[in-house]
């Protein structure tokens, strides 16, 4: 992660890019507090999109809503940056139908499974909430399996088992498992 505060935040990202070859840069709004659009993190914006890598966006409104994230918020940074190479962490949740809705005019846009298809008995109240398998189906080529390991508070294993409990097509799992992150990253 990077902070709009830190010093050296231009020169660090710029290392960790061009010379361990990072594919990208996860941002956390909802912990970090700052808002996606900070003028503040522009010129690490900007390097990211020019070298074509990548950004994966605690973008929804789960766990909790604060005013740094959800949908609206991220519009403003997507309005600004509508060509960056994005990662929605969690499908975007709770705001699913908004987060997918964005995948059909934002071909640079990726939503992953981090947390939202594990187990009912994990966390059952998520259930009625997340996105529906049609959804899944229609965006297949879209979704990147996410595990957030180890920052889980779960078994690691339960990460793919609430997925692999659809019963969904031997293709469907290549795709989200391993296929769409190859394309993804040029493996």
């Amino acid at each position: 992660c990077v902070w709009p505060d830190d010093k050296d935040r231009v020169d660090y990202i710029q290392k960790i890019i061009d010379e361990y070859q990072f594919y990208g840069i996860k941002i956390q709004p909802l912990v970090q507090e700052f808002h996606f659009d900070d003028e503040r993190m522009y010129e690490i914006y900007d390097m990211i999109l020019d070298r074509g890598k990548w950004i994966c966006f605690h973008a929804g409104t789960a766990p909790y809503r604060n005013k740094y994230v959800g949908y609206k918020n991220f519009m403003k940074f997507l309005d600004k940056y509508p060509d960056m190479n994005v990662i929605i962490a969690h499908m975007g949740a709770f705001e699913y139908r908004k987060f997918l809705q964005l995948l059909d005019n934002h071909e640079n846009l990726y939503l992953d499974t981090t947390m939202i298809y594990i187990p009912n008995n994990v966390f059952p109240e998520r259930k009625t909430k997340r996105p529906k398998v049609e959804d899944l189906l229609s965006y297949q080529d879209r979704i990147l399996y996410g595990s957030d390991f180890p920052n889980i508070p779960y078994e690691y294993q339960l990460s793919t088992q609430g997925l692999l409990e659809l019963n969904l097509s031997r293709k469907f799992y290549e795709k989200i498992f391993y296929e769409n992150a190859k394309h993804l990253f040029n493996l």
